[in-house]
This record gives structure tokens, sequence and C-alpha cells, in this order.
């Protein structure tokens, strides 16, 4: 028997919500508030010390697009039909082969090249002959006690 699992994520504010009677399938937003600040509706008014933390909506979504999932978006986007259709095509139960098809398959072509590297030849400056200036001084200093008898 075939196993699928199909993840949506919902970022717009009408997503279908757990605890709403329109919404029986939940979502990734579930128990995160709507407000920007910290939801505090479960937490009962009269209860003293501090309040928990609560995820709000703006929350996430202020480091949610500061992701890199540019790659990994293109590669789910290249690889999730290839691999619907050898499960259709060959009618796999198994999940043994799709595995073998990942690890034999190339991504040549799909992903992004990578920036070059570059090389960049030393130029002294200041900064630098000061640091190894104190370093040799350092080293010669240490070598130098080593070698030298104690006053104490």
């Amino acid at each position: 028997m075939t196993k699928c699992l199909r993840l949506y994520v919902c970022t717009d504010e009408n997503c279908p919500q757990p605890g709403r009677e329109d919404s029986p399938t939940p979502s990734l937003n579930s128990g995160v508030s709507d407000s920007s600040g910290p939801s505090m509706s479960h937490v009962p008014a009269s209860s003293p010390g501090p309040q928990p933390w609560t995820p709000t909506t703006a929350w996430v979504l202020s480091w949610k697009a500061k992701l890199p999932l540019q790659t990994i978006m293109r590669l789910l986007q290249v690889l999730v039909p290839q691999v619907e259709k050898i499960c259709i095509d060959k009618g796999l139960t198994d999940e043994s082969e799709i595995l073998r098809f990942l690890q034999h398959g190339t991504l040549v072509g799909l992903l992004p090249v990578p920036h070059p590297i570059l090389i960049r030849k030393y130029q002294a400056n200041s900064g630098t002959a000061t640091w190894f200036r104190t370093y040799m001084w350092g080293i010669i200093y240490l070598r130098l006690a080593a070698c030298l008898p104690t006053a104490w």
C-alpha cells in the first residue's frame, strides 16, 4: 500500500485553522495568533507571574522571509513530479525503489551554479604589519623566558 504525504503551507490570512467551525483540516498556522503581539487568550487574566511567550503570525513571517530556501524549492520543483510519475507508472508500494532513483539520479543542471572561488593576493597594510610584529615579539619573549632561570 502506497503512503502519500502532502504538505501545504498556507501563508494567507484566510487559511483554515483548527478550532473554527469552517476549518476541518489543520494548517501550519495553527496555534499562531493573528495579532502582532504575543497571544495570551489561553491564560486567565487573574494569573500572577510572567506570562508564557506565544509566537505570532508576524513573528513567523519576519524570519520565514529570510530563510534561504531557493535551492531546496528548485530541487523539490523538479524531483516531486518525477517521483510521483515513478510511483504512478510502476505502482510502487515500497520506498526502496524511490530511494534507489534518488541515490542514482543526478542534479547537474538543476541546481544553481555556485559562485567561483576568488583567489586574492595578500596586500600588506598597517594593521596586519602591527599584528605580525606583535606576534613575533611575543614568540621571541616566550622562547627567551623559557630559557632564563626564574627569580622566584
